[in-house]
C-alpha cells in the first residue's frame, strides 16, 4: 500500500516523513521533490518517477505526498492526504499547519503519522481517538484513567469520544458551507451546475450527548456503502444525492422522519458531505454582450443579477473578465463597485463588496486592440470564459435545511447552539464565445 508518507516544502526541503514498507526507494524520492517540486514541474497531483508513484495534495503552501510501488488505491491515499492537515490542526491544537509550525513539531507529527498508518494501510484518522493515543487529551485523572479510556476508544462501541469530558459553558456550532460550480456557454445555456456541500460541526458539550438533526423533507436514503459510510442517494424525487456521514450518525429513523441522531465528536469536525447536480439553485445569472468596432475596437459588457432573496447580501462578487491576448488600452467603467485592468492577467477584476439580493450591476470595457496580422488570427478571440468568487452568508444553493437540532444528556443542561449557512463559488464560469 503506501511506502511512505512525506510533508515537503514548496521548494522541496523535507520537513517530516515516515516510512512504512521496505521498498521505499530514496534516490527516486530526491528525484521527485528536487526535479519536479522545487522545478515548479508539477503537472498533476500524480507522478511516477522511477517506477514509483508519488500522489501529492497541496495545502498552505505545504505538499502532503503519499508513496507507494505498488497498484494502490489512489482515491484512498488523496482522501486520507486531505485530512492530514485537519488532523495535525486538532491533534496538536495548532491556529495554523504551516510550515514553521511542522517545523516546530516534528517529532509529535512522525508519532501520529505512526498511529494512523499501520504496515502502510490507514487505520485511524479520529482527532480524539489520537489524542489520547499520544497522550494529549485534555482528561483528568490519573495515567490509569487515561490509559482505560485508550481502551474504551478503542474497543468500545463509541471510540470518537472521552467518556468524562466537561466544559463550563456547553456551546455546539453548526455550518453548512456549500459551493456552487457552474459552465454557462455563450448563448446562455447552462451545460452544466452542480452544489458540493458539507456540514461542519464545533462541539463543546460535557458527558456523552445525543445529538438529533432533522432535514426538510427533500432527501431519502437508498444504499449504504460497504466501507462503514453511510451513503445515500436521490431518487427522482429527491432533492440532495451523495450523501456520506461521520462514522458516528446513526440512521436508525432516517427514512421516516428525515433525521439523524449522533453522539459527537469533541472539537471540530464534518458529520456530513453531500452533492446535488438537479435543480440547482443559481445566485448569480451573468451575461455577456461582445461588440467589435472598427478601428481593432471591441467592447465587451457584462450584466450581473442576483436571484437570491432582498435580505440577503453577497459580499464580496469579484469577476474575472479576459481580454484578447493583443490587448493595447483598457477603459472600464461600472455601475456599481470598482473595477481595474490587471495586466499580468490581462484581465479586468470586477469587485462589488456588497451585493444584495434582486439587483443588478454592470460592467462596461471598452477595448482597444493592436491589429491583426492575418485575418485568421485568433487574437481577438476571447478564449478564456469570466470566472466568478462570491461569498453569500446564509443562502442555501442545493435547498438543503436544518428544521431543528436537539442536544439531550444524562446531567440536563441546555446548550447554546449556533447555525450558519454559507454559499460561496466553486468553479463559476460564463463563457463569451
Amino acid at each position: 500500500m503506501i511506502s511512505a508518507i512525506v510533508i515537503l516544502d514548496r521548494s522541496g526541503e523535507i520537513l517530516a516523513m515516515r516510512k512504512y514498507r521496505k521498498d521505499f526507494d530514496m534516490i527516486a524520492l530526491d528525484n521527485y521533490r528536487i526535479g519536479v517540486i522545487a522545478a515548479k514541474e508539477i503537472n498533476s497531483p500524480a507522478i511516477i518517477v522511477d517506477e514509483t508513484s508519488f500522489l501529492h495534495y497541496l495545502s498552505n503552501e505545504v505538499y502532503y505526498v503519499g508513496v507507494t510501488r505498488q497498484n494502490a488505491n489512489a482515491g484512498l491515499i488523496f482522501e486520507f492526504l486531505s485530512r492530514l492537515p485537519q488532523i495535525l490542526q486538532q491533534v496538536l491544537q495548532l491556529k495554523e499547519v504551516n510550515t514553521s509550525e511542522i517545523k516546530n513539531h516534528v517529532p509529535e507529527i512522525v508519532e501520529l503519522l505512526d498511529e494512523m498508518i499501520d504496515s502502510g494501510y490507514p487505520q485511524n484518522t479520529d482527532p480524539e481517538a489520537l489524542r489520547l493515543l499520544t497522550q494529549r487529551a485534555k482528561v483528568s485523572g490519573s495515567s490509569n484513567a487515561a490509559q482505560n479510556q485508550v481502551t474504551i476508544m478503542a474497543t468500545g462501541a463509541i471510540s470518537w469520544r472521552a467518556p468524562n469530558i466537561e466544559y463550563k459553558t456547553n456551546e455546539i456550532f453548526v455550518d453548512v458551507i456549500e459551493k456552487v460550480s457552474l459552465l454557462v456557454s455563450a448563448g446562455g445555456k447552462v451545460l452544466d451546475a452542480s452544489v458540493n456541500g458539507n456540514i461542519m460541526m464545533r462541539v463543546r458539550l460535557s458527558g456523552m450527548p445525543e445529538c438529533k438533526i432533522g432535514f426538510n423533507d427533500k432527501i431519502s436514503v437508498e444504499t449504504e456503502n460497504q466501507q462503514g459510510a453511510t451513503a445515500i442517494r436521490a431518487g427522482s424525487s429527491i432533492e440532495v444525492d451523495d450523501m456520506v456521514f461521520h462514522q458516528c450518525v446513526k440512521l436508525t429513523n432516517f427514512a421516516n422522519d428525515r433525521a439523524i441522531a449522533f453522539t459527537p465528536p469533541d472539537g471540530e469536525f464534518e458529520l456530513m458531505r453531500y452533492r446535488k447536480t438537479e435543480n440547482v439553485g443559481i445566485p448569480f445569472t451573468i451575461t455577456p454582450l461582445v461588440k467589435e468596432f472598427a478601428g481593432n475596437k471591441i467592447e465587451i459588457h457584462v450584466d450581473v443579477r442576483a436571484t437570491y432573496d432582498a435580505k440577503l447580501c453577497a459580499s464580496p462578487l469579484i469577476l474575472q473578465i479576459p481580454l484578447p491576448e493583443n490587448t493595447a488600452n483598457v477603459d472600464v467603467s461600472t455601475t456599481s463597485g470598482k473595477g481595474k485592468y490587471i495586466p499580468e492577467k490581462n484581465a479586468v477584476a470586477w469587485k462589488v463588496s456588497n451585493f444584495p439580493g434582486k439587483t443588478q450591476a454592470a460592467i462596461t470595457i471598452s477595448v482597444k486592440c493592436l491589429a491583426a496580422t492575418s485575418k485568421q488570427s485568433t487574437a481577438f478571440k476571447l478564449v478564456e470564459p469570466i470566472s466568478a468568487e462570491f461569498n453569500i452568508p446564509m443562502f442555501s444553493a442545493s435547498g438543503l435545511a436544518l428544521r431543528y437540532l436537539k442536544v439531550t444528556e444524562r446531567s440536563g443542561y441546555t446548550p447554546e447552539k449556533w447555525l450558519r449557512y454559507k454559499t460561496m463559488a466553486g468553479k463559476y464560469e460564463i463563457r463569451m464565445a
